[in-house]
């Protein structure tokens, strides 16, 4: 299991909390606790979608009362799949990984009377890690282009033109590295020495 899988999070907490579910989730792969796989699969599911969605403004705006809610995996998986998070091939193969986590309820477990085993499991470890996979591209790409209009408007402002593709390729990384405020500094600075 990778380390860094979910460094891009950027809630602090969020990913702290994050880090140990999936070291205990790993904990439990290797001695095949797959009852409480699914239900740390499922968790992790919910809350990286939170996250996300929380995270994201043009998202959230849309969504009434937002904050106000008690949000479920399953309403998280909706929204996912109405603003397009995830697509519909991803969001059906999700729905199951919420079900099956469903059976930490005795009423439910014995119930339905289902098995849950390792290819259950196996399952609910690629979905996770694909959707995992798509948000993460999804905040690189929205980051990517937050960073482009700042180097946009900061040419702008010094320079009054339009950015070149060349400022992008030298300004961006700087935005990358140092954020919005420092990395913005930065470049300010060095156009001014110019």
């Amino acid at each position: 299991m990778r380390k860094d899988l979910l460094d891009y999070i950027s809630d602090e907490k969020i990913r702290k909390q994050c880090k140990n579910d999936y070291k205990e989730l790993s904990i439990c792969l290797r001695y095949k606790a797959n009852k409480a796989s699914i239900v740390l699969i499922g968790s992790l599911m919910e809350a990286i979608l939170y996250e996300y969605i929380t995270s994201n403004a043009g998202i959230r705006k849309q969504i009434p009362n937002f904050e106000k809610r008690k949000l479920t995996l399953n309403d998280l998986l909706q929204y996912a799949r109405k603003f397009g998070i995830l697509e519909e091939d991803l969001f059906r193969l999700s729905e199951p990984i919420r079900d099956y986590r469903n059976y930490i309820h005795p009423n439910v477990y014995t119930r339905k009377e289902l098995d849950i085993n390792e290819n259950i499991v196996q399952i609910g470890i690629s979905v996770f890690l694909e959707l995992v996979g798509r948000i993460k591209n999804r905040v690189v790409n929205e980051s990517d282009v937050q960073a482009k209009r700042l180097v946009r408007k900061i040419v702008k402002k010094q320079f009054s033109r339009e950015a070149t593709k060349s400022d992008i390729f030298v300004y961006l990384p700087i935005i990358k590295k140092y954020g919005e405020e420092k990395g913005s500094k930065i470049i300010t600075e060095s156009i001014k020495n110019t």
